[in-house]
């Protein structure tokens, strides 16, 4: 580095605030994006001015389809570098889009009301947080500028006097009043049509070298809550009125960065590998059938379906395929957790987002000295009230086995009646032989917990449960194990019967889920 160069932090907010506003995947897809774009324009600016970027990567191409730009930049440039004015400019640019798309609605449809330019531009130079320090002497670039900007985040700007938050506008699309008459789908397009409009726009600006094509929008339509939950060839069945909204985190950076120490050259090829894992995963979760929110660093987020479009994975498959991606050698030393929160389709988005986010934090939490981390946290909640709370280690025989499992008895549709019974009898045989169970679930002997089921289904008129049985059993006998060596833990939440030992009981009321039909059944 010159004599007459710095090291330079950017950060830019408030990204939770703003996806919190919205509880559409139309609305949440736009809202991370708006970051990305903020970080894209910003970048542009600062490569044009000589900087030399160094997170996220420049020299891999980003998505067209998800945000894949970090909300934090690091990169090098003269100490005369006038952030402010490029600040500046980035935020009028904004302004001026969101402004564009507000006045420029085609047809006369809908009653298009009228916008203040100025008022627009006043509240996202006020609204929109973007911070930038610079320093010389540091030891590591990426812990240490990570750490200054973590502290930044803190002294956030407001708004002083809101007259109207745009971003809720451009969110919630054109008002209609309750007397108007008009179809269900006008409905809709009036409320996504201010979305719309800012790609289109977007789509226009010959400056962006890109053409947006978002995971939101299918055939010139953007996708609701429904259309991505809905599962081929189940329909009627519970699981296609159920939304997954997960959110992904690389484990144990901080030691990776401390490796790096302040090698531009490592910085930048691990900054390349994001780029790679991100795109690469984003693809994956398009082909299952769900749509990114937003991929940028080592973090992602997402909606997905429980099974994917079609019909041969579920959404820990999909999870693990996301954890293999993450698998390669600039991210040896460290490793991926998930928070996964499945709610009904009319849940708020914004409560599931939340909600997934402290599953992450569990995920985060799972194990003790020996191993911590790289886990997989997940809590179904369902209208009767009932919650199911399974935290995995990713490296488990328990998870590796309940996939199985899943994929095994619960996928195909041609013996749901008859495994939703024998899934239903083991919950049942559970709850009523409470006191057997507990001595079972209690013994460290695996032989002992296998004579109790088999006991229990010794009836020749059970033979066509003997394999499920053995199943059970195992799938019980692994994640015993491993709760012994905290890399396993379960909780049933709102349940009649109370029980420590909720390690199989919760285990088959989720697989029981994915084969339960529509309308009231045994919880």
């Amino acid at each position: 580095m010159k004599d007459n160069e710095m090291y330079y932090g950017v950060t830019i907010g408030p990204i939770v605030k703003t996806l919190c506003m919205t509880s559409t995947p139309g609305g949440l897809w736009l809202a991370s994006y708006i970051f990305s774009y903020i970080a894209k324009q910003l970048i542009i600016e600062i490569k044009q001015n000589n900087g030399d970027v160094l997170i996220p990567s420049s020299e891999e191409k980003d998505s067209e389809e998800v945000g894949s730009y970090p909300d934090h930049i690091i990169f090098i440039a003269d100490n005369g570098l006038n952030m402010n004015k490029i600040i500046k400019g980035t935020k009028e640019k904004l302004g001026d889009l969101l402004y564009e798309t507000f006045i420029r609605i085609d047809g006369d449809q809908f009653f298009t009301r009228s916008f203040d330019k100025n008022e627009v531009e006043k509240f996202v130079n006020e609204y929109i947080n973007i911070h930038c320090i610079k320093t010389k002497n540091i030891n590591n670039i990426m812990n240490d500028i990570s750490k200054i900007l973590d502290n930044v985040e803190q002294f956030n700007s407001y708004v002083y006097e809101e007259k109207e938050n745009y971003f809720l506008t451009l969110f919630n699309g054109i008002k209609i009043d309750k007397d108007t008459k008009i179809s269900d789908e006008d409905k809709i397009n009036a409320k996504n049509s201010y979305i719309k409009k800012f790609f289109k726009i977007l789509n226009e600006d010959n400056e962006n070298n890109t053409q947006v094509k978002p995971q939101v929008i299918y055939k010139g339509s953007i996708k609701s809550v429904d259309d991505i939950a809905k599962v081929k060839d189940k329909q009627g069945y519970k699981i296609s009125d159920y939304l997954a909204i997960v959110q992904a985190d690389g484990d144990g950076m901080t030691k990776l960065f401390n490796d790096m120490g302040n090698d531009i050259e490592q910085v930048k090829d691990f900054s390349k590998s994001c780029i790679k894992y991100t795109n690469a995963s984003a693809d994956s979760i398009k082909n299952y059938g769900g749509v990114t929110i937003y991929a940028g660093g080592d973090d992602l987020l997402f909606l997905a379906p429980i099974i994917s479009k079609n019909g041969n994975k579920n959404i820990l498959d999909l999870c693990e395929e996301i954890r293999i991606k993450f698998e390669q050698p600039k991210f040896k030393k460290a490793s991926i957790s998930f928070g996964i929160a499945i709610n009904y389709k009319k849940f708020p988005l914004y409560e599931s987002f939340n909600q997934a986010r402290k599953m992450l934090y569990e995920a985060k939490k799972l194990g003790d000295n020996k191993k911590k981390k790289d886990s997989t946290a997940i809590k179904l909640t369902k209208t009767s009230g009932l919650s199911v709370f399974l935290n995995f280690g990713n490296e488990t025989e328990t998870l590796k086995e309940f996939k199985n499992f899943i994929n095994k008895y619960y996928i195909s549709n041609e013996k749901s009646k008859q495994i939703k019974d024998s899934t239903n009898s083991v919950i049942y045989l559970i709850d009523n032989y409470r006191d057997l169970y507990n001595i079972a679930a209690n013994n460290k002997n695996e032989r002992e917990i296998e004579n109790f089921f088999i006991n229990m289904y010794s009836n020749p008129m059970q033979k066509n449960y003997q394999e499920f049985i053995k199943d059970t059993t195992n799938l019980f006998i692994k994640a015993k194990n491993d709760k012994e060596d905290k890399r396993f833990k379960s909780i049933i939440e709102n349940d009649f019967n109370k029980d420590k030992n909720t390690e199989l009981s919760s285990m088959l009321r989720f697989a029981k889920f994915l084969v339960e039909k529509g309308g009231k059944s045994n919880e």
